[in-house]
């Protein structure tokens, strides 16, 4: 059974701003074939920044447009080395969930993304993402 929602992680990436964390998740969606355009994604990703703030929680943040640029439903999860300070103005983001969804995207895909989400404001969740337990949050991440 295909996967709703295909899913990967990026650990300790060293990027120090918006643009430059934007131009290595392009980079990583291009390769694997998920995107034909960078300037696609910075675009979506930009008009989506424009509405409002996507903190989720302290240092994380949910980057996500929707569009029919994406081969494929897709989470990213991305740790930075260090935080970029002022990510939306006032806080700091270390950590990242990227959600690329299709305009077609159905329920279930869209509630299996609502559940991952939700699990990076669990207490218990936040502590394992901040002492590295890549283990859970790749489990996580897959749904």
């Amino acid at each position: 059974m295909e996967s709703l929602v295909d899913s990967y992680a990026i650990w300790n990436l060293n990027s120090h701003s918006k643009e430059e964390l934007f131009e290595e998740v392009a980079k990583f969606l291009e390769e694997n074939h998920l995107i034909s355009e960078r300037q696609d994604l910075f675009r979506e990703l930009n008009q989506r920044e424009n509405l409002g703030s996507t903190m989720i929680d302290d240092l994380i943040a949910a980057p996500h447009a929707q569009s029919n640029i994406f081969a494929k439903n897709v989470v990213i999860f991305v740790s930075l080395e260090d935080a970029v300070e002022l990510w939306d103005g006032s806080s700091a983001a270390q950590y990242f969930v990227f959600c690329c969804l299709r305009e077609d995207i159905t329920l279930p895909a869209a509630k299996q993304i609502s559940k991952i989400l939700k699990s990076f404001i669990k207490d218990e969740v936040k502590k394992s993402l901040y002492l590295g337990d890549r283990e859970l949050i790749e489990k996580i991440i897959s749904g």
